[in-house]
Formats: structure tokens, C-alpha cells, sequence
């Protein structure tokens, strides 16, 4: 959701955009799920704005979304599982990092 507060203050970013996004307060998460009420936007427009948006994205950001979509009156940003992280010994210990 960082990235997302980072669009809604990007003065950058087209009007129409920051109103696909924002505020950032109507967005909810749930795992790898993040949502937001259509409210009084059209799916038609919202939707690709949105879209735009995400492949703006920094590119971990962007390949970490597997799809933008309309689902139940709402916008929604589904993420990817992400890979597992192979544990590592280090210095006798098992680690599973990024930085290893």
C-alpha cells in the first residue's frame, strides 16, 4: 500500500489517476488481496487508469501484481504468491533471507 500513497502524492501523476487510486484510506487488504469501492467511478475508466498505475510501478512492484480487475462493485489488485526463499547456512546457522 506504500506504493499507492506514494501515487497520491506524486504531483506528477494525472488527476484522473490519483482518483483510480485514492484516498487511501478506502483500501483494504486481506492476504495477497487489495481492494477499494468502485464508489461513484465508472468501472470503464477507472479500471485501465488503475491498470496504467501498476505498470508505472517500480518493476518488483509491478511483476509482484498478478492482476487488476473489477470484482463486486470493487477494484481490485491481486498480488503473486511470492518464491520461497531457499534457506541458507550461514556461519552454522539457517537463515531464509534476500540478503543471503
Amino acid at each position: 500500500m506504500d506504493y499507492l500513497g506514494q501515487v497520491l502524492m506524486d504531483p506528477g501523476r494525472s488527476s484522473r489517476q490519483v482518483v483510480a487510486v485514492g484516498p487511501i484510506r478506502i483500501w483494504e487488504t486481506d492476504g495477497r488481496i487489495a481492494r477499494r469501492p468502485l464508489e461513484d467511478l465508472d468501472p470503464a475508466t477507472a479500471l485501465p487508469l488503475l491498470q496504467d498505475v501498476v505498470r508505472g510501478a517500480p518493476e518488483p512492484m509491478a511483476r509482484a501484481v498478478e492482476a487488476v480487475r473489477i470484482d463486486n462493485h470493487e477494484l481490485v489488485v491481486s498480488f503473486r504468491q511470492p518464491a520461497p526463499l531457499p534457506t541458507k547456512d550461514v556461519e552454522g546457522r539457517l537463515v531464509e533471507c534476500l540478503l543471503y
